[in-house]
């Protein structure tokens, strides 16, 4: 496969976590996490031939940002991070996570910790002078949809993580698709095509998850972006293989003029690389 990925390529979605006596985790937290660092993730984009990555922050470490923003700044030439904020965060503190890397925040009803979806909007009208985006990461699809009317308000760009959970067990005739699809649309929502192993029915190579990619891509292909969700916290005893779900998106998306734009210019745009 040739100019495979496209020179420049970012993932979008990995974590670094610990070492615990370092960086602390939130005690009300869904799991524990091994340790990773953040040569490991070069390594790994290193083996993948993946330029950049955005390390995003947690739901174990709740709204302490250190562990993500630190590794975010050791790398300021291939790497970018999202937080996690609440709308009490100091305009002091915003502006040092955004000097360390930081491009967005991060509300969460995934796993406990998080800044809960509830804080949408005071959270989006914190971060609006720095051109932050919001990421979006709900448990279910049909949360998009009972979400709409406040996510087609947000003062700022929104991204929604992992397809917003639409599993192909649901089907691809769903409210809360044609609602995602509807948002991608609009103009301010972008989503990730990334988490395929909690997407699937029927396992690797994930094929049965390519209509939600494609779909997407038919919407609007300047608004979809792909993570890898290194190291697979949720699947941690099972980890998928990453070169896999690379190569599953390769087959999802078979055009390289798209590929270039999903995995180079749109999220080159977002997280300021």
């Amino acid at each position: 496969m040739t100019d495979w990925p496209p020179a420049g390529a970012i993932d979008t979605h990995a974590h670094i976590f610990g070492p615990e006596a370092l960086y602390p985790y939130n005690p009300d937290r869904s799991y524990t996490p091994a340790d990773t660092t953040v040569a490991q993730y070069l390594a790994l984009l290193d083996s993948l031939g993946i330029s950049y990555g955005v390390i995003v922050q947690p739901t174990v470490y709740g709204t302490d940002n250190r562990r993500t923003a630190d590794a975010a700044a050791s790398r300021p030439d291939r790497l970018r991070a999202v937080a996690a904020v609440t709308p009490e965060v100091s305009d002091a503190e915003l502006d040092r996570l955004h000097a360390q890397g930081v491009r967005g925040t991060r509300v969460s009803n995934m796993a406990r910790g998080g800044v809960p979806l509830e804080a949408i909007e005071a959270v989006a009208a914190k971060v609006k002078r720095l051109g932050w985006h919001i990421l979006f990461m709900a448990n279910r699809g049909g949360l998009v949809s009972e979400m709409k009317a406040t996510l087609q308000r947000l003062p700022v760009p929104l991204l929604v993580d992992h397809v917003a959970m639409n599993k192909v067990a649901d089907g691809f005739a769903t409210q809360a698709l044609t609602d995602l699809l509807d948002l991608v649309r609009q103009g301010n929502t972008w989503v990730k095509v990334s988490h395929a192993y909690g997407l699937t029915a029927t396992g690797a190579p994930y094929d049965d998850v390519a209509p939600f990619a494609q779909a997407l891509v038919a919407a609007d292909p300047s608004r979809v972006l792909w993570g890898s969700d290194w190291p697979h916290p949720s699947h941690r005893d099972h980890p998928p293989d990453d070169r896999v779900l690379l190569g599953a998106f390769a087959r999802w998306i078979p055009d390289p003029a798209t590929r270039r734009k999903i995995l180079v210019e749109n999220p080159a745009r977002f997280y300021d690389f």
